[in-house]
This record gives structure tokens, sequence and C-alpha cells, in this order.
């Protein structure tokens, strides 16, 4: 029973993310305790900000509400960040998933929104780093959700197995 409840809900999570987690479980957690990774615009970096901060949740309420954009973490608007971000889901892509979620809810037990701790960002203390559903997390953000059903992820490896791991490839 355990093993096939392991494998069932690995499957939930998308192939870019099972070498290094496995999921753990579903938790009902605050949208102000979760954090995304935005490519930042002056250093070739990853920053970590509240949903609420970032270009996608901007669009969101421009799309639903017609409020105005601004810029914001270094974006003039979404489609800058999708220029920066080649991975990022064009305007067009964007505004069909947020008329999705708007018109039928979010799937959140086929489509979790993916979220884990990392130990080098342990504050706020309830944070979690969004793994996956960056875009889905800010349509419901801007939708109003203060809570959120998000499928939890464990590290596969310890922190001393990834702190070496690391250190190996950045001597190379």
């Amino acid at each position: 029973m355990l093993q096939s409840k392991l494998i069932r809900n690995q499957r939930q999570i998308p192939e870019f993310l099972m070498s290094e987690f496995i999921f753990d479980d579903f938790d009902y957690v605050d949208v102000k305790n979760l954090y995304v990774g935005l490519l930042s615009v002056s250093e070739n970096c990853v920053i970590y900000v509240p949903v609420h901060k970032t270009p996608h949740y901007l669009f969101v309420k421009n799309v639903i509400f017609n409020e105005e954009t601004y810029p914001i973490s270094g974006y003039e608007h979404y489609k800058h960040y999708s220029e920066k971000n080649l991975d990022a889901c064009s305007e067009k892509q964007y505004i069909s998933l947020i008329k999705d979620i708007a018109d039928n809810g979010y799937d959140w037990k086929n489509r979790p929104i993916l979220v884990f701790q990392n130990w080098r960002r342990p504050f706020p203390r309830a944070r979690r780093d969004v793994a996956d559903g960056f875009h889905r997390l800010a349509v419901l953000a801007a939708l109003g959700e203060n809570k959120v059903s998000v499928g939890t992820l464990r590290y596969k490896h310890n922190v001393v197995f990834r702190m070496k791991r690391k250190f190996v490839a950045n001597k190379r």
C-alpha cells in the first residue's frame, strides 16, 4: 500500500524535479509564506520574493481586473520577464491559464503547486519555496486566495550529500 502511494505520488513531480526531490504530502498553506525564484534583471542569479512582488501577479491583476501594471522586482511587466526568461510561458499561454483557473478553479490534486523548504532560506519560519506552479500560484493570489493547497517535496539526499556534490561540481 505505501509503495503504491509513493509510485502514484511520484508521477505528480515533473521530470526536471525528479532527480532532486520526492513527493511528501499535501498541505494547506498561507500564500504569504510562499516564495518564488525570479531571475534577477541586473545580476545573473535567482532572487526569492513573495508572489505578490512578481510581474506574474501584476499581469494577472491586469488581465482579470484591468489594474495597471508597474515595474516590480526589476521588471517593467510580464512580457519583459518572459523575454529575459526563455522558459516562461508566453503572454497568450498565460492568459489561457488565467481564464482556465478563473472559470474552472484550481485542480490542486492533479496539478499541485509544488513547494519545498530550503535550509539556506529558513525565514520566515513557515516559508516554502515554489519548485513548480509559480504561474498557478500568481493566478490564485491575484484572485484573492490567502491559503492554497500545495504538494510538499522532500530532498532525496541529505544536506551534507548535496553540499558535497555542489562543491565537487564547482571545482570542475
